[in-house]
């Protein structure tokens, strides 16, 4: 159940709180009282209200005075005040200093209340506005999905079919494919294009803040909690939220999504109140799932909740055609570049290279040459060393050994190239790799750093 707004009413007329307060709370409202400026700053110190009503003759401090000192401990939350003595100057003035609105007294119950409701729902559009503006990420429209093999014109269609769909879409690859921009084109797809598109990375985010930035926190909630904060279900409000690398998510973070994702139901951290938010979510991981399961370190109900529908964001080593588009795409991103483009040596080493950081390492790729290299076209000596090594002769399966070649390397050879190809197998994930290869991922760095191997080599 939603729990009602919280309002402060200060007033020194005892009849006057008693009576308000009565009235206010049968339409819905919580309601503390002060009867005066020093009883209502103690309250807001330790407390949240989403709204103040104060009136401005009080002895001691005068509400018109206390209002810029209030403003300054709640800075957003509306304050309305009441005035039996009204003039445009005093009206002027405590609108000035920001105050919502100005109510001569005696007022009815029903006019007060409806100036609060109209304050609650302006400063609830403020906040989400001012929290929107200060941690959500724009959507990139100028980055597009880029190639036509048969592996993206699939994705293409799978988009298209999906995009205008209510339902949870889960995105797998490995890192580096794209699936931030599978997930955008999606949602510009959806009947929410236009509303939020908010991005929180599961992996980046610390356990013990990843609940505050989903849900948000209250004042005081935990140290450092300042004011209270949204979160990223409440500011995607009516749009739709990407949660990436959701394999990553803390096993003790996962029922708290469940439940918001049946129900639309959540809290902020301290808080108490049930709120609700209307969000279509994508999610994507570069794990299995169904692995992570029978590991233990993923819910099964919730991996049930996010994938009703599965989209692969495939590989570049899947789709070499698109190469040459991409690295078009990547030189012109860099503005002013008087470089005109890679010659064929260069081209055909890397299309021949497995990319094991798949489209991300060959930007990163583009652009080094782009910074590094003064020369009008580029050839394998601007590549980085990794590709020059580990650029396949052919097309030919990495499977497919040929037995004769494999005879005339060394051992230590034969080692070193297994190594590296079941490395690209898992994607260049380290940990994955070194379980495969029976050996530890201290042993594998060891291997890195005795053939020489810098960390930007590595793939």
């Amino acid at each position: 159940m939603t729990e009602s707004p919280q309002v402060l009413l200060v007033d020194d007329e005892a009849t006057i709180r008693r009576v308000l307060a009565r009235e206010l709370e049968a339409l819905g409202l919580g309601v503390d009282t002060a009867e005066d400026a020093a009883a209502a700053r103690r309250l807001v110190s330790s407390k949240t209200f989403d709204c103040i009503v104060l009136d401005v003759r009080m002895p001691g401090m005068s509400g018109d005075v206390f209002l810029g000192e209030l403003l300054k401990i709640a800075p957003h939350t509306p304050v309305i005040m009441l005035t039996a003595h009204a003039n445009v100057d005093l009206a002027v003035r405590c609108m000035r200093e920001g105050a919502f609105d100005l109510i001569t007294k005696p007022c009815s119950v029903e006019h007060l209340h409806l100036t609060i409701m109209r304050a609650l729902e302006t400063q609830q559009l403020r906040e989400r506005e001012r929290t929107l503006s200060s941690f959500a990420q724009p959507v990139r429209r100028h980055a597009r999905l880029i190639g036509t093999s048969e592996p993206m014109q699939r994705l293409r269609t799978l988009i298209e079919r999906v995009g205008p769909t209510e339902e949870p879409v889960l995105i797998i690859g490995e890192s580096g494919t794209g699936k931030e921009l599978v997930a955008q084109e999606i949602y510009e797809r959806s009947t929410r294009a236009g509303k939020p598109f908010l991005t929180v990375n599961c992996a980046a985010v610390a356990e013990t803040l990843l609940e505050s930035e989903l849900f948000g926190h209250e004042k005081g909630s935990f140290s450092g909690a300042e004011e209270r904060r949204l979160g990223f279900f409440e500011l995607a409000d009516g749009g739709t939220l990407f949660l990436d690398e959701i394999g990553d998510m803390p096993l003790s973070m996962q029922p708290k999504l469940l439940r918001v994702l049946q129900s639309g139901e959540f809290r902020r951290v301290g808080g108490s109140k049930s709120l609700n938010a209307d969000v279509r979510v994508i999610a994507a991981t570069n794990k299995d799932l169904h692995d992570e399961v029978r590991e233990g370190t993923f819910r099964e109900d919730l991996m049930h909740r996010i994938n009703t529908i599965v989209i692969e964001s495939p590989p570049l080593r899947k789709r070499p055609e698109d190469i040459d588009e991409l690295i078009a795409f990547f030189m012109a991103e860099v503005r002013g570049s008087t470089k005109s483009h890679f010659g064929g040596d260069a081209l055909a080493l890397m299309r021949a290279y497995p990319w094991p950081g798949n489209v991300r390492e060959l930007r990163n790729v583009v652009r080094r040459a782009l910074i590094l290299s003064d020369n009008e076209v580029f050839e394998p000596a601007d590549l980085p060393p990794h590709i020059l090594r580990d650029a396949a002769p052919s097309e030919s399966p990495a499977d497919e050994v040929d037995a004769t070649a494999l005879l005339s390397l060394s051992l230590a050879e034969v080692e070193r190239r297994h190594i590296l190809a079941v490395l690209r197998d898992c994607g260049g994930n380290k940990t994955a790799a070194a379980r495969r290869l029976g050996i530890s991922t201290k042993t594998l760095y060891n291997k890195f750093e005795a053939w020489g191997l810098a960390d930007d080599e590595i793939p």
